[in-house]
């Protein structure tokens, strides 16, 4: 789609989109939404950028209503890392950002693997990728996402 060719109605579908998001505390299956998020892509010549904003990585996450935690579990991180390699390798142009939100309290379960995983998962896609632990990247990450610009 060339620029302005829908008169701005796609940005306005994600200021809307995003204006109804709500933010939670707890377990998220991270994991399976970045595989979630990459299935919904379709195939072709198109840009696609994931951004990936959070404190909890695939070490952390719910299941049947219960709660695990378990900051060894490289199994569910390298199952995940490999499932980006791979779509980044189908998808030339596809870019990754990530932006870690965590801090070192107690409440949040594995910090320093999950920070260390949302710098490994940027770093996978090279100059495609970013990472960043400072929110005012956020809009830095979204302008290169939609341009491409390195």
């Amino acid at each position: 789609m060339k620029r302005n060719e829908d008169n701005g109605r796609s940005l306005q579908e994600v200021a809307n989109f995003t204006r109804k998001m709500k933010p939670i505390s707890g377990l998220a299956n991270i994991d399976a939404a970045i595989l979630e998020s990459l299935s919904m892509f379709s195939s072709g010549s198109s840009k696609k950028s994931l951004v990936i904003i959070g404190d909890v990585g695939p070490y952390e996450y719910s299941s049947q209503g219960k709660n695990y935690v378990n900051c060894a579990d490289s199994v569910r991180e390298q199952r995940l890392i490999s499932a980006v390699k791979q779509f980044a390798a189908r998808e030339e142009k596809f870019s990754l950002f990530t932006l870690y939100t965590g801090d070192d309290t107690p409440q949040f379960a594995c910090p320093s693997q999950t920070q260390v995983f949302f710098t490994n998962l940027a770093s996978l896609l090279d100059d495609n990728g970013g990472y960043s632990a400072d929110i005012s990247k956020l809009f830095l990450f979204l302008l290169k996402g939609v341009l491409g610009e390195k």
